[in-house]
């Protein structure tokens, strides 16, 4: 509850600082980049806050019976997935350890009941 509160704080401080910006109707291009460099340090200060508290949660909220598999499929696997999707599956192994299982083009007749009849019909085209 404490994050979700958190993340509510943080939005309703940034819409604050948008809306500011939208009052001052700044001509002079100097004071205009002045300001521009003051909402971004406000910006910059709130948002690596939230990213360093993010960063530095524990995995201890995620519970460590659970046994339920996750499922990633990325079909030219994972050396050749884009980072984001490395990211992604790094964030999920270091959440949920060994219960992440990544599919591949190599691997998902070892995970799948995928009759010969198909097999044969995907192999051909």
């Amino acid at each position: 509850m404490r994050d979700e509160s958190f993340v509510r704080f943080n939005i309703k401080y940034i819409r604050k600082i948008l809306r500011v910006t939208d009052l001052f109707h700044l001509r002079n291009y100097e004071l205009y980049k002045i300001y521009y460099q003051y909402i971004l340090k406000k910006l910059n200060d709130v948002l690596s806050y939230t990213l360093k508290e993010y960063t530095t949660l524990r995995t201890h909220n995620v519970s460590s019976k659970n046994n339920k598999k996750i499922w990633v499929m990325w079909w030219q696997g994972y050396d050749k997935a884009p980072k984001v999707i490395k990211r992604n599956i790094k964030n999920l192994r270091q959440l949920f350890g060994d219960n992440v299982i990544v599919i591949d083009k190599n691997n998902y007749l070892r995970s799948t009941n995928i009759s010969n009849h198909i097999q044969k019909a995907f192999n051909q085209t």
